[in-house]
């Protein structure tokens, strides 16, 4: 755990130092989604100090010291969505005081404030052009491939990413107790089946809109092969939600997208 938080950070900071806070963002996206939850070091007491938030520290860390050094030629543009944004803390903090165990609430409260908010601001004030934006995607999706080849090692040989890590409990139960007879259901890094189901919904339509802006024929075959992946995988997750999710995500592309994209459908349709 300590050698791929080392790792994390030492990247994050060489792409920032090298080449700019906004080429870091695909790479930080990555892993973000790609490395497994049990990659914590436990504070007792304290949070838990995941990969994914050391990353997003050292995100934080880097946006001000980068920041410090723009000139402040303009006045900042108002952040999109802050009303509902603002809505969202008051209910959370408003729940809190409710709650049964204020302090881990509290917690939590704290946490998804950074997690998603700040990250929101910061992705908001970085970003600069749709180039990045198909780098942060491609950042997912290589992710989720990565995760697609982890789980046909997982589905065929019983190669279980979790076993190299040390064992936690999770709140999310044990996958194969929850499968029942469903028989096996993969989960590679996630923490559960549904979960790792859920983020294949979302990344294979990402998948083909990449696919239909891509200029490289071989990153386009990449990505078919990608789909394939994650389609098998999403399979062998036995989750009928993550199945619901795709089913319903494929037709609103072929009537909402227009060119080659929508005509990428009924492949998928007839994988």
């Amino acid at each position: 755990i300590l050698i791929i938080d080392v790792i994390v950070a030492g990247v994050l900071v060489g792409l920032t130092l090298t080449r700019g806070l906004e080429r870091a963002l695909p790479f930080f996206v990555f892993v973000v989604v790609l490395v497994p939850w049990q990659s914590t070091i436990v504070l007792p007491g304290l949070f838990d100090l995941t990969t994914q938030r050391i990353a997003l520290i050292i995100l934080i860390g880097l946006y001000i010291l980068t920041g410090m050094r723009k000139p402040r030629t303009h006045t900042a543009e108002p952040v999109p969505l802050k009303i509902l944004i603002l809505l969202s803390i008051g209910w959370l903090f408003l729940s809190t005081i409710n709650s049964v165990v204020p302090g881990i609430s509290l917690k939590l409260v704290i946490s998804e404030m950074i997690s998603f908010y700040v990250l929101y601001v910061i992705l908001l004030r970085t970003i600069s052009s749709t180039e990045t934006v198909h780098r942060i995607l491609f950042g997912i999706v290589a992710a989720l491939m990565v995760c697609g080849v982890l789980g046909v090692g997982e589905a065929n040989w019983g190669w279980y990413v979790h076993d190299w890590f040390p064992q936690l409990a999770s709140r999310f139960g044990d996958a194969q107790v929850v499968g029942g007879g469903r028989g096996l259901r993969i989960q590679t890094t996630f923490p559960h089946p549904i979960h790792y189901g859920a983020a294949l919904a979302i990344g294979i339509p990402l998948a083909l809109y990449l696919i239909s802006v891509s200029k490289s024929i071989f990153r386009r075959g990449l990505l078919w092969a990608g789909i394939f992946l994650m389609t098998y995988n999403i399979f062998m997750t036995g989750s009928r939600g993550p199945w619901l999710a795709l089913g319903l995500s494929l037709p609103l592309v072929f009537l909402l997208c227009r060119g080659k994209l929508r005509w990428y459908v009924p492949a998928i349709a007839l994988l």
